[in-house]
């Protein structure tokens, strides 16, 4: 259950950080002087420390000043901030809210980012979890889509990298392992539920160049 309590606004180094990571996401401009916010329970308390950490963090890197336990995390923790003032606006805070108890969060754990880390990062993980790494069932699965788009000599030339990969993974995992794999990974791209060309599959497989699909 929340309750409002009175809130008096700091304006401190941590909380002008946060203030930047947010303007583009959070709109709504803060009263100066005093106001009412929404006290959050410990579900979302957790949640707007480790959003908050995320953001200080992400400024601290972005000065050269990167903090322990927090590498990787720059894109996904934009994610997490912005998918905890969703959640926080849909239980009915405003964007005032929202932002007023970010920078309240941001002077809470300002000085306080390497233990909250690996806490943090595990309800990175579970809101915002990391991209699958490229495997060479996808990259041959890749090829063979790019293969099917294209004509004449680029046509073969693809075709050729797509067996040659292929033949590898058969050789690493056994041939029927590796055939189905390859044909989930392309079943997938097709039904649009992945990348049809993996950004990452050059360096994956050493000498490999891709072409897209139009």
């Amino acid at each position: 259950m929340l309750f409002r309590i009175a809130f008096s606004v700091r304006t401190t180094m941590a909380a002008a950080i946060v203030a930047a990571s947010l303007s583009w996401a959070i709109t709504a401009t803060l009263a100066q002087d005093a106001g009412a916010v929404l006290v959050p329970g410990a579900e979302d308390r957790a949640s707007l420390r480790c959003a908050a950490a995320f953001a200080l963090a992400d400024g601290a890197r972005a000065r050269g000043n990167p903090v322990p336990g927090y590498a990787g995390t720059g894109e996904r923790g934009r994610e997490y901030m912005v998918r905890t003032g969703a959640r926080l606006t849909a239980a009915g805070w405003s964007r005032a809210d929202v932002a007023a108890a970010m920078r309240d969060a941001a002077v809470e754990v300002a000085g306080q980012l390497p233990q909250l880390a690996r806490s943090c990062n595990a309800l990175l993980d579970t809101e915002v979890p990391p991209a699958r790494p490229v495997t060479r069932a996808r990259c041959v699965a890749s090829l063979q889509i790019a293969a099917a788009t294209a004509r004449g000599a680029e046509a073969d030339t693809l075709r050729g990298r797509a067996a040659r990969l292929a033949e590898t993974l058969r050789r690493d995992e056994g041939a029927e392992t590796a055939d189905r794999t390859i044909a989930a990974a392309r079943e997938a791209m097709l039904n649009g539920r992945a990348a049809s060309v993996p950004a990452d599959c050059d360096g994956a497989v050493p000498g490999l160049q891709l072409v897209k699909p139009d």
